[in-house]
């Protein structure tokens, strides 16, 4: 934080809920700097009895965002390069958003509280991508050239999220739920996805859904062959080098301090 020589820090402790979680207040005071006092509060919850703690340590993050190899990363296909066209970013916008999304609403009432509290924050930012998605699929769609060039970036895309959710007898996935980790299995959460994005597409008839009896499924079946499970990828693989650089920030690395 920016501050003169006359900056006032207090920081408060105070446990709250009958001592089941604390509350850290920062209040920063500086008339030189601020035209008011910054206030920040971090809440932090005890712990359920049995948890196992890991061990912290300030270089884990740093080989986390900096000194991974691409083969490390356990991100989908999608994002091993740059979208090449507004088509492809479109898919990207419209169709992986969502299935990250899904995934994230899955662990919205999550037993491992650090991704409970933080969940509902993200998802209310991905809303806004949703409907940017959907409005561009709805003027693209108004011409058949624009029907043409979103065929063409849809179409692997969609195979690779539905393929993303892995399997239906998942083992990951199941456990994962059977924990409280998620809400739904693998065959679940691509049937979520589906309701979400498949009345979108096929409103400009793009052919990779159709609904039965109410229910949206796809007409594309992913190919299992090679598919991995820990790092739900299709393919062995990484990011490419250009965008390696870029998710490592290595044109900032000379900025970063000891």
């Amino acid at each position: 934080v920016p501050h003169s020589d006359q900056v006032h820090v207090v920081e408060r402790l105070e446990a709250i809920e009958d001592g089941a979680a604390l509350v850290n207040e920062i209040t920063i005071e500086d008339p030189v700097m601020f035209a008011e006092d910054i206030v920040l509060r971090q809440y932090y919850r005890a712990a359920p009895e049995g948890t196992r703690m890991l061990e912290y340590e300030c270089t884990e993050g740093m080989w986390l965002e900096h000194e991974r190899e691409s083969s490390e990363y356990r991100s989908i296909e999608l994002l091993d390069g740059p979208a090449e066209d507004w088509t492809e970013l479109l898919a990207l916008n419209l169709l992986l958003d969502s299935a990250l999304s899904v995934q994230f609403e899955a662990m919205a009432d999550s037993r491992f509280e650090p991704v409970h509290y933080k969940v509902s924050k993200l998802l209310d930012e991905e809303r806004f991508h949703f409907e940017h998605g959907r409005g561009w699929v709805a003027r693209l769609g108004s011409t058949e050239a624009g029907r043409e060039a979103m065929q063409k970036a849809f179409a692997p895309a969609w195979e690779a999220c539905v393929r993303w959710f892995g399997p239906d007898d998942d083992g990951v996935a199941r456990r994962l739920r059977d924990a409280g980790i998620t809400d739904k299995d693998a065959a679940g959460l691509r049937a979520r996805w589906l309701e979400r994005v498949a009345p979108v597409v096929e409103s400009v008839g793009l052919g990779l859904a159709e609904a039965s009896n109410g229910t949206w499924r796809s007409s594309v079946e992913p190919a299992w062959d090679g598919w991995d499970s820990d790092v739900r990828r299709g393919r062995e693989g990484g990011p490419d080098a250009e965008t390696l650089v870029r998710v490592r920030g290595d044109k900032n690395r000379p900025l970063l301090m000891d």
